[in-house]
C-alpha cells in the first residue's frame, strides 16, 4: 500500500493544485444518467442530475442560483469550439434533465481569442441579480484568461453573449490584471458593487495577486513581496464583517505551509496567520498541529469568523480545521481530519476538494476527492468539537460515498467531487435543503456529472386525534343514530376501523345508524342484552400515528316502565337466556 501513497496522492495533490483553491455556494438540478448511487447515509437522498459527455465536461467550481429560477455553472471542455462553456439548469431538482450550454467560448489562434477559454470557478451573481460574472483560465488578449460578464438568459429570447471585461497576464502593469494561472475560487462584491477576486500566479512577483474590478481592472495586492509573504492564493476572497477581504495562500509564510491574510479595499495588506512547519509521518504525509496547504475559507454562522480547512497537515497528515476571528485574526485549531489506516485507506474521505458548506441546520459539510469505500471520494459532515484539544481527530461522517469506477471510468454516480453548493430544497420535495455539486470523473460516460443530495426535513410532531359519540347509550326500544365528531392535529390522513371502515378526513362530523342485531357491533354482553360499538380512528403523518376510540352501548332489551302488566319472571328469564345464547353463536367482529 506504500505504492498507493506514493503514486495516488501526488496525483491528487496535482489535481487540487490545478483546480486551485476552491469555492462553494448555491445550486443544483437536472435529470438522469447518474443513476444507481452508492448507499447514501443519514437519510440524505442522492439524485444523479446529469452525466456529462463529449459535448461538455470538466466542470469546476460551485453552481450559482439566479433569481430567474435557473442554476448556472461552467465547464472547461466541450462546447461548440472545445474551449468550454456556460451551462444552465432548471432549479427544480425533480424537473428532468434540462442541462444546456447557453454559451460556447470561441476557438483559439496561437492561444489567443477575444472572450477566453477553459472557464473555471464559481459564477458570481451581480448585486442587482441581472448579470453573472466569471473567469476563464486561458485565451483572451494575452492567453492567460479573462474576466467576463453575461446577462441572464431570458426564456424565448436568443442566448446573450458575454462581454470581456479584462484580460489576465499582460507583462505591463498598465493592464491592471497582471496575474495568471487562474484557479477555481470565489469572487466577492462589496457594498458599492465593486468585484474582487484572485489569480494564483503572475503579478509583479510571480506569486499571484488580489484584484479589483470597478469598471476597469486594478491590482489590489501582489503576493511574494518578502521572504515570508504568502504566495499562490487559493479559494478566492470573502468580504469580512470588518470590511476587509479575507483569503488564504497555499504556499509561503514563515514555514512555507501557507497563510491566512486580509486585504483592505484600498490595497492595505495584513498576513494574519502563517501555518506551522511540518514533518512527514509514517505514511509520508506532512504532520503538524494546524494544517498545511489551506484550501479556502467559509464564513461561520456567527458572521464574525471564518472556518479554514487544509489539504494536508494536522496530527494525521490529511488536513485540519480551524477558525479565524474577524476582526483581529485570532486563530483556533478545531481539530484534525482522519488519517489513513494500516492499509493506507480512509473510509471517511481524504483530501478536501472545496471549502465546507454550512447548512441551515448548522451542519458543516465538505467534499473529499479521494478515499471512501471505493476511493472515489465522499461528501461528509464534519462534527465540530470543543476546541480544548486541537490534536483531537474530528468525527467525519460520510453522507454519501461515490461508487467504484468500472470500465471506461464510468459508474452510477460520479467520482472526484469538486466544490459543493447549498440550495434550499424545492417546495414539495420534503427536504430541508440540498447540497449540489459536480464530479470530475465517473458518471454514465466517465467524464463526470452533476448530482444533488437532499437533506431530510425536520420531522413533524406526532399527530393527535379526538373522537366523541353522541349519544353514547342508545335505548333499544327504538333504532337510532349516533353522531360522531372528531378532530386531529398534525395529521396527513385518517383511517376508520372496527365499527366503521374506510378513509376519513382529518376532521369531521358523521351520523351512523345503529340497530339491533347490527353486524358492525364489536361485542355483546353474556346475556345478550347489551350490544357495543367502537368507532376507532387512526391518524397518521410521516413521523407516526395516533389512535382514538368512541364507545357506544346499545341496550337491546331495556326495562319497560310501570303500568302495562307483567311477564312471568321465570319464563322471561328462559326466553332471554335462549335469545342471548343464539346471539353469541353468531360470528362477530371484535
Amino acid at each position: 500500500m506504500q505504492a498507493r501513497c506514493g503514486v495516488l496522492r501526488p496525483c491528487a495533490r496535482a489535481a487540487v493544485r490545478g483546480r486551485g483553491g476552491l469555492a462553494a455556494l448555491l445550486s443544483g438540478v437536472l435529470a438522469l444518467l447518474l443513476a444507481g448511487p452508492a448507499a447514501a447515509q443519514q437519510n440524505f437522498s442522492f439524485d444523479g442530475l446529469h452525466s456529462f459527455d463529449g459535448t461538455a465536461s470538466k466542470a469546476s467550481g460551485g453552481i450559482t442560483a439566479a433569481g430567474n429560477g435557473k442554476l448556472y455553472g461552467v465547464v472547461q471542455a466541450g462546447g461548440a469550439n472545445t474551449q468550454g462553456g456556460i451551462f444552465e439548469l432548471s432549479q427544480d431538482l425533480a424537473g428532468g434533465d434540462t442541462f444546456r450550454l447557453v454559451y460556447s467560448f470561441t476557438g483559439l489562434t496561437g492561444g489567443i481569442n477575444t472572450d477566453g477559454a477553459a472557464p473555471l470557478g464559481t459564477l458570481a451573481l451581480s448585486p442587482d441579480g441581472s448579470l453573472l460574472y466569471g473567469t476563464t483560465s486561458a485565451g483572451g488578449a494575452f492567453g492567460q484568461g479573462t474576466l467576463f460578464s453575461v446577462p441572464l438568459p431570458t426564456a424565448g429570447a436568443p442566448n446573450p453573449l458575454p462581454t470581456t471585461l479584462a484580460s489576465f497576464g499582460a507583462d505591463s502593469t498598465a493592464n491592471g490584471f497582471t496575474g495568471q494561472f487562474l484557479r477555481a475560487g470565489v469572487m466577492t462584491f462589496d457594498g458599492a458593487g465593486r468585484l474582487y477576486g484572485i489569480a494564483s500566479g503572475g503579478g509583479a512577483n510571480f506569486a499571484g495577486q488580489v484584484w479589483k474590478f470597478d469598471g476597469s481592472p486594478h491590482t489590489l495586492y501582489d503576493f511574494g513581496a518578502g521572504a515570508t509573504d504568502g504566495f499562490s492564493p487559493a479559494g478566492g476572497v470573502w468580504l469580512g464583517s470588518d470590511g476587509r477581504l479575507w483569503g488564504v495562500t497555499q504556499s509561503g509564510g514563515a514555514n512555507s505551509s501557507g497563510t491566512i491574510y486580509n486585504v483592505g479595499t484600498d490595497g492595505s495588506y495584513t498576513q494574519v496567520y502563517p501555518f506551522s512547519a511540518s514533518t512527514p509521518n509514517a505514511a509520508h504525509y506532512p504532520v503538524n498541529n494546524d494544517g498545511v496547504l489551506p484550501v479556502g475559507l467559509t464564513p461561520a454562522a456567527d458572521g464574525n469568523s471564518f472556518y479554514v480547512i487544509t489539504l494536508y497537515g494536522g496530527s494525521n497528515g490529511l488536513g485540519a480545521l480551524g477558525q479565524v476571528a474577524v476582526p483581529g485574526g485570532a486563530f483556533t485549531v478545531l481539530g484534525s481530519l482522519p488519517g489513513v489506516d494500516g492499509n493506507g485507506f480512509n473510509t471517511e474521505g481524504a483530501l478536501a476538494a472545496g471549502e465546507p458548506v454550512i447548512a441551515p441546520d448548522g451542519g458543516l459539510f465538505c467534499p473529499f476527492g479521494y478515499d471512501g469505500q471505493n476511493n472515489s471520494g465522499t461528501i461528509a459532515q464534519i462534527s465540530l468539537p470543543n476546541p480544548a484539544n486541537p490534536a483531537a481527530t474530528l468525527a467525519l461522517a460520510p453522507i454519501f460515498t461515490f461508487g467504484a469506477l468500472g470500465g471506461g471510468g464510468s459508474n452510477g454516480d460520479g467520482a472526484r467531487p469538486g466544490p459543493i453548493s447549498l440550495l434550499p430544497a424545492p417546495a414539495g420535495t420534503g427536504g430541508a435543503y440540498a447540497l449540489i455539486g459536480t464530479a470530475a470523473e465517473g458518471g454514465g460516460n466517465g467524464v463526470g456529472g452533476i448530482y444533488a443530495l437532499q437533506a431530510p426535513g425536520t420531522p413533524p410532531p406526532l399527530p393527535t386525534v379526538q373522537i366523541t359519540a353522541d349519544p353514547a347509550l342508545i335505548d333499544g326500544n327504538f333504532n337510532g343514530y349516533v353522531t360522531l365528531t372528531w378532530t386531529s392535529a398534525n395529521a396527513d390522513s385518517c383511517d376508520a376501523s372496527r365499527s366503521w371502515q374506510g378513509t376519513e378526513p382529518t376532521a369531521g362530523t358523521q351520523q351512523r345508524f345503529i340497530s339491533s342485531d347490527d353486524p358492525n357491533s364489536t361485542s355483546i354482553s353474556s346475556d345478550g342484552s347489551v350490544e357495543t360499538f367502537d368507532f376507532t380512528l387512526t391518524c397518521t403523518n410521516t413521523t407516526g400515528s395516533a389512535m382514538a376510540n368512541a364507545h357506544v352501548e346499545y341496550d337491546v332489551l331495556p326495562k319497560k316502565g310501570g303500568g302495562g302488566g307483567s311477564v312471568d319472571p321465570g319464563l322471561a328469564g328462559l326466553l332471554l337466556a335462549a335469545w342471548g345464547a343464539a346471539r353469541r353463536r353468531r360470528l362477530r367482529r371484535c
